[in-house]
């Protein structure tokens, strides 16, 4: 369970960053795809800590924490989600920006190549 709640804790600190620049959206677009990975066989990871723990609480006199956390679980994975799609969606309406930057300092790069080997041709390395 703690390696779980881990994960989720984990991805959670990944999709939080803030998108500034093209390897900050790469991070979270792996995390993204992180977490779609993640979602077709959550239930699968789920249901065996569930049960486990069910077992041992009818057993057992459990820690009230961590009865709670294993109550959390599946609720901190729907927020996640949840988080993972209005990320998704806030990067999509950013997209548009992202390209014209993109296409901007590539203008821009093109123009200081050029003057720099015109530079380098008229006065050489020396």
């Amino acid at each position: 369970m703690s390696n779980l709640a881990d994960d989720i804790k984990q991805i959670r600190l990944k999709i939080d960053k803030e998108v500034k620049d093209i390897d900050s959206v790469g991070s979270v677009m792996l995390a993204l795809e992180e977490i779609r990975k993640k979602q077709s066989n959550i239930n699968f990871q789920f249901k065996p800590v569930s049960d486990m723990y069910a077992l041992i609480e009818n057993t057992l006199e459990m820690d009230r924490d961590e009865l709670d956390q294993r109550k959390d679980l599946q609720k901190e994975w729907d927020q996640l989600v949840n988080k993972a799609f209005s990320v998704r969606d806030k990067l999509h309406d950013d997209q548009a920006d992202f390209k014209l930057k993109l296409v901007e300092n590539i203008d821009t790069l093109v123009v200081e190549v050029k003057v720099f080997r015109e530079d380098f041709e008229k006065n050489g390395p020396m």
